[in-house]
């Protein structure tokens, strides 16, 4: 996926491995649970010879909700991991990640070999809300 210089741009993970649930929609690339709960969000995104900012986004109903950001001076492949613990109501609330970069130029992300999962999103149940 191309990644625009200076503009947040929704991941587009759309190979799915597992969806137990069918809980992840591969159109509009967010993960809507539909059981009421606190889930694991995890996602890594990995870029390739770039410098400056790499800003990842987990965002909770379209607005950040956790971010890690890398400030990059380095040629190769870098990485970018973000997790958070989410509430989610089991309906309407959904997580989706967003990319940003300031690197000058569009960037791609690193494509990811079969099973190997380069960059990747996951959404776990943990446990019930209190």
């Amino acid at each position: 996926q191309t990644i625009s210089n200076n503009t947040a741009s929704t991941i587009q993970f759309d190979t799915e491995y597992y969806d137990t649930d069918s809980c992840y929609n591969t159109s509009n690339y967010k993960f809507t649970p539909n059981v009421a709960g606190i889930y694991l969000i995890n996602c890594t995104i990995m870029m390739n010879n770039m410098t400056g900012i790499i800003s990842l986004d987990i965002r909770l109903n379209g607005s950040r909700y956790v971010n890690a950001a890398l400030n990059l001076h380095a040629t190769g492949l870098q990485a970018v991991t973000s997790s958070a613990l989410v509430s989610l109501n089991g309906s309407t609330d959904y997580v989706d990640a967003s990319i940003f970069n300031n690197s000058g130029a569009n960037r791609d992300t690193v494509a990811s070999p079969s099973n190997n999962l380069v960059n990747h999103f996951s959404g776990c149940y943990i446990r019930g809300q209190a």
